[in-house]
């Protein structure tokens, strides 16, 4: 299995599963969500792994995409069908507002 690709989960390096959406009062929204963001604080990584890739300094934005990219080039991933996390929206997270800023950033990492 080439690096990036979804593997068995004995080979990976970082797990990726279902969730639910909860709102700020925790009451669920969606169930049983596919993780296809493939966000870094959505899965469990090897501490090795993640310890190797590193987040990039100084990023404002984004900084879990560009991280992923750079961790699937080098590692396999693995999804598991089973829900084991909730993912809370809230008006205060970071992603809640869309700036110019962070768009930029966005169009960056898409390229």
């Amino acid at each position: 299995v080439r690096p990036g690709t979804r593997s068995s989960f004995a080979s990976a390096a970082a797990l990726f599963s279902r969730y639910e959406t909860i709102d700020a009062e925790g009451r669920v929204m969606e169930r049983e969500t596919e993780n296809t963001d493939e966000h870094p604080g959505m899965c469990l990584l090897l501490t090795r792994a993640a310890n190797d890739v590193r987040y990039r300094e100084g990023l404002q934005h984004y900084e879990g995409v560009e991280f992923m990219k750079r961790f699937k080039a080098r590692y396999h991933v693995a999804h598991s069908q089973q829900v084991t996390w909730r993912y809370r929206k809230h008006g205060a997270s970071k992603s809640a507002v869309q700036t110019p800023e962070r768009e930029a950033v966005r169009r960056e990492l898409a390229s």
